[in-house]
Order: structure tokens, then sequence, then C-alpha cells
């Protein structure tokens, strides 16, 4: 590969974009593509990779935590911002030095800053399963119990599901959905795998098969009523939202209390106001 030390950031952005990035899934195309339109193409477009220094950088990193950014989201700007530079190595000829390497500790964004998630605490999943309404009731014990991410739980048709017994039920993880409901494989083999199932929980799915008429095997577990499509993201996220609002201790108050006084008073909950899916 010859040298080619004029390679501008927008070039090799969509060189890259193009490229390695229009093989993976579309959710993930759309994030990188996010990433290099709002954050880093407004800044370098037409700048040349060898005139973008460690410090300049480090100045983004500044302006992301200025504006709030998440130190999560910064890592996977920053992470994008790397990837460019060696694609414009590996493929464009391009022979600098990645000035992502040269970030100081304290600039380098910290995942593990991120605040963590609330998790679910003593009777409050089991008052939140019993305040939905099926199918997300069944839906939500099945994500408690196989910690499989909503895309994979939404993705489920009945013939990855076996209830023949249901003392030795068990369920395979084999696709997703995504954005737009259209079932797709997992990326990698180790992300299938085939989990056991409590008889309770098998009995619940049997019941919900039952309740959809003994639906084909190709057809969706959880689907929406006419059945050719699955339950859409948001709907199940807005679906846990309620259930969480509705649910009661034994003493009749609410489970999430700051999530109700939210809800009541119109505005946006804290973040810890109740888990998230």
């Amino acid at each position: 590969v010859s040298a080619n030390p004029r390679v501008r950031f927008g070039e090799a952005a969509d060189a890259w974009l193009s490229g390695p990035v229009s093989t993976l899934r579309p959710a993930t195309q759309a994030v990188y593509r996010n990433h290099v339109e709002t954050h880093l193409r407004p800044r370098w477009s037409r700048t040349r990779l060898d005139a973008i220094s460690g410090d300049d950088v480090a100045g983004l990193v500044r302006d992301l935590r200025a504006s709030g950014a998440a130190e999560w989201s910064t890592a996977g700007i920053v992470g994008v911002l790397g990837q460019v530079f060696r694609h414009a190595t590996t493929r464009l000829g391009w022979l600098g030095t990645n000035p992502t390497t040269l970030l100081a500790n304290g600039e380098r964004p910290k995942r593990s800053a991120t605040a963590r998630r609330r998790i679910y605490q003593n009777d409050e999943l089991a008052q939140t399963l019993a305040a939905a309404h099926e199918p997300l009731r069944t839906l939500f014990a099945l994500a408690a119990v196989t910690g499989a991410r909503l895309s994979e739980l939404l993705g489920l048709t009945w013939g990855d599901v076996n209830l023949d017994d249901v003392d030795a039920a068990d369920v395979r993880i084999e696709a997703q959905v995504d954005r737009a409901g259209k079932r797709r494989a997992l990326k990698t083999d180790e992300s299938r795998r085939t989990i056991e199932l409590p008889s309770s929980l098998a009995a619940a799915l049997k019941r919900h098969q039952l309740s959809s008429g003994v639906p084909p095997a190709a057809a969706f577990v959880f689907a929406t009523r006419s059945g050719g499509r699955p339950l859409a993201q948001r709907n199940v996220l807005r679906g846990l939202r309620a259930a969480q609002a509705r649910a009661i201790d034994a003493e009749g108050r609410p489970t999430f209390p700051v999530l109700v006084e939210a809800i009541e008073a119109n505005t946006a909950p804290p973040r810890d106001a109740a888990p998230t899916f």
C-alpha cells in the first residue's frame, strides 16, 4: 500500500461507513453513522487526518462532557473515531498516528463512570409481574429468567420453544428483531444459546400458546393481534412502565412511588424511579 498523507476525515469516514460498517446489523450501522454525522463530521469533515492531534481528540472529549453526554456515549464516539483512523491505515494508505491512542488516562472516557442501573429489590419484580397484563406478564417473566435482551425475546418463534414436557422445557435464543420488526440471526455463534425453563414459566408459555390458537412454528411468540408481526419494542416498554405504575405492595402502597408521583405530575421520572427493561 502506498502512502497517502492527504486523506481527509470525511473521505475516510465515508470509506469506513460504506465498507466494514455496511455488513453490520442495521441498528449498529445507525449508531455508528449517527456518531459520525452528529459529532465527528461537523468538526473535521475537510480536515486532513494528519492534522487531527491528540489534543484535538481531548478537546472533543471535553466538549462532549460539557454538553452532558454520558461517559459511555463519549467512549463510543471516540471509539468510532479510532476505527475511522484504523480503516484509513489498512485500506486508504494513510500512514500517520491514530490520535485516539495519544489520550492521557485522565482524558479518556471512563465507561465505568456510567451510573449503575436500578435493579429490582425484594418483592418489586413479583409485584410488577402481578400488575402486568398478558402476554406482557409472560414476556417479562421470561426476560427475568433468561436474561435475554428484548430484541431477542421478540424474535422468538414457537419453533424456538420446547414445551412438549413442561418439566423439561427450554427456549433457544437464535435470532432477534431489528427496529423494523424483521427477524435476523444473531451476529455470532457464541450469542446463540439454549436455556432451561422452570415448569411454572413453561406452563405460562403453554397457556399463552393455547390462547393464540396453537400457532405454527414460524409464528412469533409475542405477536400483534394479527399474528404477523412481533410486538413493537416501544409498546413493550410502555407496558412495563404501566405495570410498574400499577404495582402495589402487600399493604396496597405503590411499589414505585416516585414513578407514580412523576406520572401524576406529568413530569419525566428520575432515572432511578424504577428499573428499565
